[in-house]
């Protein structure tokens, strides 16, 4: 699936090119909607923290101060793509009465786009936010496959995001009308300023959960040694106990068929 869904980002950058549709516009939509339902899905197949750490509002975390700074970019990402979203929105309804068919259909993909940018960054701080880099490391869950899948299908996912968001800097036709939009001077160095720092969140959000498949990928791997080990060891003590019956056992027979011999006083 990750696989796929990164191979489309490259494809619906060829549309800057001219090779290809507004349609493909389609395929960061799919992606954030792929990020936000198995994300979903991890947190509600997650039966290893007792009702109590359920209801904390922030994980356990080991500097504050970044997950702070981290929360911040994205918050920062939130509005730039919402304010974008909502530019496109007012271009397309003005361009909705022209002969400019494709141009419509441009900024209306983009707006759903953008949107969608927006909507999934919510989704991703409260992931952010429940979920540690030692999400789902405990005997119970390691017997969820489906757990580790989920971790490796969000983190594909927010690769290929963050591939689209990479092809999404390239000046097209929005950012032209931005240009000529005459905007405020402090609105211009807003968009110019948060569009690398949702970029960092991005990546950010990325590697937050590719350390949380390693470490469960680790954890699985250690959960099952250690398994065989002991699996091992009952093995190998049952047979020994085997062992010791038998030869008692055997020693019994022994007695009980040696014949009595009267010795000669």
């Amino acid at each position: 699936i990750g696989l796929i869904l990164v191979a489309m980002q490259l494809v619906t950058g060829l549309q800057y090119l001219g090779f290809v549709g507004e349609w493909t516009n389609m395929f960061p939509i799919l992606a954030c909607g792929v990020v936000i339902i198995f994300g979903l899905l991890l947190l509600s197949g997650d039966t290893s923290f007792p009702e109590n750490n359920r209801e904390r509002k922030w994980r356990e975390t080991e500097s504050k101060a970044i997950d702070i700074m981290v929360c911040f970019m994205g918050t920062i990402g939130f509005i730039f793509w919402f304010m974008k979203a909502s530019y496109c929105g007012l271009w397309a309804s003005q361009y909705s009465s022209t002969t400019d068919i494709e141009f419509y259909q441009y900024l209306s993909w983009t707006t759903v786009k953008n949107f969608a940018y927006a909507i999934v960054i919510i989704f991703q701080l409260y992931f952010f936010v429940k979920m540690g880099p030692h999400f789902g490391c405990d005997r119970e869950s390691s017997r969820q496959r489906a757990k580790h899948f989920y971790v490796t299908t969000i983190m594909m996912a927010l690769f290929a995001l963050l591939i689209s968001l990479v092809i999404d800097e390239f000046n097209g036709r929005v950012e032209k009308l931005l240009a000529e939009a005459h905007i405020s001077s402090t609105m211009s160095i807003f968009f110019q300023a948060a569009a690398p720092i949702h970029l960092g969140f991005s990546l950010h959000m990325f590697l937050h959960f590719f350390i949380m498949s390693r470490r469960l990928s680790q954890f699985q791997y250690n959960w099952q040694y250690n398994q065989a080990e002991e699996h091992q060891h009952s093995q190998q003590s049952s047979l020994g106990n085997t062992g010791g019956n038998s030869t008692s056992s055997n020693a019994e027979t022994g007695d009980e068929r040696q014949p009595l011999i009267s010795h000669p006083t």
